[in-house]
């Protein structure tokens, strides 16, 4: 591309950059749904830790281990805008979106490394030569 193109064109440079993104890989879709698995669960455990403090959660192992797990989907933005102190329902409702995208941001990228390391015999031995 000359210098002239560039002056004519000025977006086709940024139409280049675009494509070589770093993202280019990344599936909406996918992150998406991990996203809405995670705020399903996470809504999973808001029920159970709240219906311990009223106390009527009784004594079902599986019921107190979701109550007590729901401390971990709290983190890191809902944690941080309470710090912060902007803390409301809304604030702590787009917090718990941010965390389950976050969660499934690494979700994706741990299993992105593991699906590497279990790549069938054939692909190895062909990538190896």
């Amino acid at each position: 591309m000359t210098e002239t193109d560039e002056l004519l064109n000025p977006l086709e440079p940024w139409e280049q950059k675009k494509k070589s993104s770093r993202f280019k890989n990344l599936n909406l879709t996918k992150l998406t749904i991990r996203a809405l698995l995670i705020l399903f669960i996470t809504g999973i455990t808001f029920a159970c830790s709240y219906w311990r403090d009223e106390g009527t959660l009784g004594t079902n192992a599986i019921k107190n281990f979701f109550a007590d797990s729901f401390i971990i989907f709290q983190y890191p933005a809902v944690n941080l805008f309470y710090h912060i102190g902007s803390y409301n329902w809304t604030t702590y409702i787009f917090g718990l979106i941010i965390d389950a995208y976050i969660y499934a941001i690494v979700l994706g990228l741990i299993w992105k490394l593991i699906s590497r390391f279990k790549k069938p015999k054939e692909e190895k031995e062909i990538s190896m030569h």
